[in-house]
């Protein structure tokens, strides 16, 4: 998750989150297989309920998803060859802080499950990462009171 990228500032909003105000960030979903070729990949990821997806923003392969019901974001791949070694997607999404986070980080996206099937050896695939939050590597994440000047 990001705020920040090489070219510049790729989030919106006041950084740190501030109660009552929505910050924006962008999340990077980024695959790489050097191994076998994959099949029937599927990303998916739930968000909080103060968290809001605000669209793709970049999506070359496969098919990205969020069902609002649910609150699931789910990338699917058909297939993934071996000539394609790193394929990627980002989506950003919005906080939306509570006095309920304030002196706290704020919970962003669950785990994220990978879950393939490797063509070679016909095995399934299950990969968890850890859910995040508001904190980023410019930024402790730490929610503050709407008139805090950092």
């Amino acid at each position: 998750m990001i705020y920040f990228d090489a070219t510049g500032q790729v989030g919106i909003g006041p950084l740190p989150p501030k109660v009552g105000a929505a910050t924006t960030y962008r999340l990077d979903w980024i695959l790489r297989n050097t191994l076998h070729e994959l099949r029937n990949i599927k990303v998916s990821a739930t968000l909080p309920l103060d968290v809001e997806w605000t669209g793709v923003m970049n999506n070359r392969y496969g098919e990205l998803t969020y069902d609002p019901g649910n609150r699931l974001i789910v990338w699917t791949i058909n297939r993934l060859p071996l000539t394609l070694t790193k394929v990627d997607t980002n989506f950003n999404l919005r906080l939306n802080p509570t006095s309920q986070h304030l002196g706290a980080t704020m919970p962003v996206i669950s785990k994220t499950t990978v879950v393939a099937q490797d063509v070679e050896t016909n095995k399934e695939i299950n990969k968890n990462f850890a859910a995040l939050d508001s904190a980023t590597e410019n930024d402790t994440g730490v929610v503050v009171e709407a008139n805090q000047i950092e």
